[in-house]
């Protein structure tokens, strides 16, 4: 990144190396680290061990999904602030929670738009390969459900982060204040998304390519989750001045 093209980050709230620096500044970030990444490995290891445990792996990740929130409504409030302790264990738990019933509802609405096509095509019988309108049915519902997917995570990100800043449920819904500052600042927060996903995807796919490094999986999966959260805190902070 030049300097100029950093200077616009700054100025539009955006700065990834900040937030980089951000997290290993913290003289504790690899004790706080160490905690998350434990969380992931263990929820993990309860699921491959066995499927009927996946409350005990959605009690973890609610966890770390409660610490994340921490870290954006830390950030929010102050960008410089180290990363906030592991404590209050019931507030996390039930934040995180709230969060996956949010987000799983968001989930709902990518997979109707399947379903509702699915039952469409059944009904026509453009869903059977052998039908000559099954290729543009296959498009046309590929390019829907991607659409709609594109638009929930992206949409989800921000909702996010306003539930964080304002710890309570109805906070999830706030749609026109979401979509007020979407058509605000519509260029930053997308590439704050793009940021996320990128970040995200380095994370996953670097340790598994090199094999060995699957090892360090839910390490590098908690340290890119905290840097995200700490750049849409930081977008989500500019685009409210």
């Amino acid at each position: 990144m030049t300097a100029k093209q950093q200077q616009e980050h700054v100025g539009s709230g955006l700065d990834p190396n900040a937030a980089i620096r951000s997290f290993f500044r913290d003289p504790t970030w690899r004790v706080k680290a160490g905690i998350g990444a434990t969380f992931n490995a263990c929820s993990l290891l309860l699921l491959v061990l066995n499927p009927m445990l996946l409350p005990l792996s959605v009690l973890l990740w609610s966890l770390v999904c409660g610490y994340m929130l921490k870290v954006i409504r830390v950030k929010i409030k102050d960008p410089d602030a180290p990363l906030p302790a592991w404590n209050e264990w019931v507030d996390l738990l039930i934040s995180g929670l709230t969060w996956f019933a949010i987000y799983t509802g968001a989930v709902v609405l990518v997979m109707s738009v399947l379903t509702v096509s699915m039952i469409f095509g059944a009904i026509q019988g453009s869903i059977y390969a052998t039908d000559p309108r099954f290729v543009a049915w296959a498009v046309t519902t590929l390019t829907l459900v991607s659409i709609t997917w594109l638009a929930v995570a992206l949409f989800t990100t921000f909702v996010q982060a306003n539930f964080a800043e304002e710890e309570r449920t109805f906070a999830a819904f706030a749609v026109r204040k979401v979509m007020r500052m979407f058509k605000q600042h519509c260029g930053t927060m997308v590439q704050t998304w793009l940021l996320a996903v990128g970040i995200t995807a380095v994370a996953f796919v670097v340790p598994v390519v090199t094999v060995i490094g699957i090892a360090f999986l839910p390490m590098t999966l908690f340290i890119a989750g905290t840097i995200c959260a700490t750049i849409v805190a930081q977008t989500w902070r500019a685009a409210q001045k």
